[in-house]
């Protein structure tokens, strides 16, 4: 007797009326297909930023507007982080000394859009997705991302405060939180 076989005995058994029982577990077993990690705290209760390192999951949250680095319907902005249907779950790893962010339910990099102004999220790890984090003088880190020009970038956020962009210099620059999820 073949697997199918005995798992189809196992599973349900035939009555004498021809019709089938099926057995089903009393609680399901089934879990959430998007697993939701929880920020670390620190023992205030409060979350413990800091700088991000190759291989933990981050929510990478702007210090200021206290909104959350997202993936949004294909699109990346800033979201609030209670919204279920953005994804904000970036895993950190490591290219040529370089940080790189991959959103973790879409698979999406992190990147620019390669002509200098948007970022994006896209399907394939390019140079405009190199990042470094630099500490900011109020106790957080700029993005700062490779420029085909050999230069470092900025990360900054637009007046509408959803939309990010390349910054002049780092006044202009976000200031962000990496809150590592457990």
């Amino acid at each position: 007797m073949d697997l199918k076989s005995k798992m189809s005995d196992i599973a349900s058994s035939k009555g004498s009326d021809g019709s089938y029982t099926i057995y089903t577990p009393a609680e399901s077993t089934i879990t959430s297909r998007r697993a939701t990690p929880t920020p670390r705290l620190s023992h205030n209760g409060k979350s413990s930023p800091s700088a991000p390192i190759p291989g933990p999951i981050y929510t990478i949250r702007h210090r200021e507007l206290h909104t959350v680095l997202s993936l949004k319907d294909g699109n990346l902005s800033l979201e609030n982080e209670s919204d279920p249907y953005a994804g904000h779950y970036w895993r950190c790893s490591e290219y040529q000394g370089w940080l790189v962010f991959r959103e973790t339910a879409s698979g999406k990099f992190l990147g620019r859009d390669g002509y200098g102004g948007a970022y994006r999220a896209g399907d394939q790890h390019q140079d405009f997705g190199w990042f470094v984090a630099i500490g900011a003088s109020d106790a957080g880190y700029h993005l700062r991302s490779f420029c085909p020009n050999k230069s470092l970038s900025w990360m900054a956020v637009k007046k509408d405060k959803r939309t990010l962009v390349n910054a002049q210099c780092s006044n202009e620059a976000a200031v962000w939180e990496f809150v590592e999820a457990t």
